[in-house]
């Protein structure tokens, strides 16, 4: 592969289109789809929380992610909540071996930032926690979808069945333009089947909902607002 620099630090395209190359990267890590969103774009990151403040020099902003099988929508809560719980760890290797390989071919810095813990804080009063950069609202930047009434990403193809990872870059990739919302307008299902109440004017209050979703032990009591969904497995299932 024939790579130069251009003279603002960005790399001119050649034998290849990068962002291509990028997300071809993470889904043959094991990621289902990709996409790419500028670090400019998060003009509502909370102070500490923007890409810039993560990674000094940040460009870009890739997210990708998984979807699970349905057959888990259909199943006890039990075999979800240990599914579901083993998605973490292998986004942030996707995201660790991602970041090693954006690296080696770019020459460029990448930070893999976890998919779901540690957290860079966490309040005990309202048992909020907030992660170093939303990765939900770093997916539907990267044209992956859209946050429903639920606070869930929709991605088209996949629904809200799906979990996140994120990893920043100072190489300047060309963003993906966003997606239209499939949640459909006027459904209030989530809301009204929320066994807590705890879906609320676009917002989850965590108090309601974590008590009764993580009771302890590693089990997962409930996954309504997910299954509940008309979208859960996307537009065209």
């Amino acid at each position: 592969m024939n790579m130069q620099t251009a003279s603002n630090g960005s790399w001119k395209r050649d034998d290849f289109v990068k962002e291509q190359r990028v997300k071809e990267i993470f889904t043959t890590l094991g990621a289902d789809a990709c996409g790419i969103a500028s670090a400019d774009a998060f003009t509502d990151a909370p102070h500490g929380h923007h890409p810039k403040d993560l990674l000094p020099g940040c460009k870009s902003v890739i997210a990708f992610l998984r979807a699970m099988p349905k057959g888990l929508a259909m199943g006890d809560l039990t075999l979800y909540g240990y599914f579901n719980g083993l998605e973490p760890d292998v986004l942030d290797r996707i995201a660790l071996n991602g970041a090693g390989m954006l690296e080696r071919e770019f020459g460029c810095t990448a930070l893999p930032l976890p998919a779901d813990g540690p957290v860079a804080s966490w309040e005990e009063a309202t048992l909020k926690k907030q992660g170093y950069l939303s990765v939900k609202h770093a997916a539907v930047l990267a044209g992956l979808g859209s946050m429903g009434k639920s606070t869930l990403l929709f991605h088209e193809a996949y629904g809200n069945w799906v979990n996140i990872g994120v990893v920043l870059t100072d190489l300047f990739l060309q963003a993906d333009p966003p997606q239209d919302s499939i949640c459909i307008p006027g459904c209030t299902r989530c809301m009204e089947n929320c066994p807590t109440g705890a879906i609320q004017n676009g917002t989850v209050v965590q108090a309601l909902c974590r008590p009764h979703t993580y009771p302890g032990g590693g089990v997962v009591a409930c996954n309504t607002c997910r299954t509940i969904c008309p979208m859960r497995f996307g537009k065209t299932k």
